[in-house]
C-alpha cells in the first residue's frame, strides 16, 4: 500500500504460487483494511483472509455454490467499509 495518493506506486510483486497458479486469475478486490482478497478463477469466486497485513496470503478457498453457480462468475467488488 502507498501511505498517501500522491505517493508513487511500488513495482508489482509476486504474491506466492499459493494465489499465482497455472489457472486464470482476475478481478482482484481487497478489502479496507487489507486482510480479505476476492478474486475469479476460472470463472468461480475465490477468496484469501489473512489475520494481518505482515502474513503471507493463505491458500485460497472457492466460494460456496450460494455465489459460484455454472454461469461466470467474476468482477467481484468489496467496499471499503466492508459493509457490502
Amino acid at each position: 500500500m502507498r501511505p498517501d495518493v500522491k505517493s508513487p506506486w511500488r513495482p508489482a510483486t509476486w504474491t506466492s504460487a499459493i494465489l499465482n497458479t497455472t489457472d486464470v486469475e482476475e478481478h482482484p478486490s481487497l478489502s479496507g483494511d487489507g486482510l480479505m482478497l476476492v478474486f475469479t478463477r476460472s470463472n468461480d469466486l475465490w477468496t484469501s483472509v489473512r489475520r494481518t497485513k505482515q502474513e503471507l496470503w493463505p491458500a485460497p478457498e472457492k466460494l460456496g455454490p450460494e455465489v459460484n453457480t455454472s454461469s461466470l462468475e467474476g468482477g467481484a467488488d468489496l467496499s471499503p467499509d466492508g459493509l457490502t
